[in-house]
């Protein structure tokens, strides 16, 4: 029995805004890449996050999910349709996004942003939100 050949992701960014380049097909601008978010207070609902994706693979169309996961509890957040897309072969790198409007995170911490194709977990990348701080003064401590 032959094993199915899942897409390969190569990169998955967390950005504040994505804008195709001028005059260059394919060529994406990220905007505000992030590994890391503040927030004031906790739960902590962020506006829009995007998410950026490059896959490869055997030619056909795939399609996934994307899951945000607390990495305390474990617990999935929330889960969006990657759009489905054609693949051309493993040669071609496929760029593809999304965005979450009113991301909702109910303490500091980190968060894994995973991508499933079926019901394989084939990428993840954390985001770790963090309680800004700022004294009585209200400057942030140096």
């Amino acid at each position: 029995m032959a094993k199915a050949v899942l897409p390969r992701v190569h990169a998955l960014l967390l950005c504040d805004d994505i804008e195709p380049a001028p005059g260059e097909p394919g060529v994406h601008n990220l905007l505000g890449v992030r590994t890391r978010l503040e927030a004031p207070t906790f739960p902590y609902i962020h506006p829009r996050l995007y998410v950026y994706l490059q896959v490869a693979g055997h030619e056909g169309t795939f399609s996934g999910t994307l899951a945000a996961v607390n990495a305390r509890t474990d617990e999935e957040l929330f889960s969006r349709p990657i759009p489905s897309t054609e693949l051309l072969g493993p040669l071609f790198v496929v760029s593809t996004s999304l965005w979450i409007q009113d991301c909702e995170f109910p303490e500091s911490g980190i968060y894994y942003f995973q991508v499933y194709f079926g019901q394989k977990l084939v990428f993840e990348r954390p985001l770790h939100l963090v309680q800004n701080q700022v004294l009585p003064n209200g400057r942030e401590p140096a």
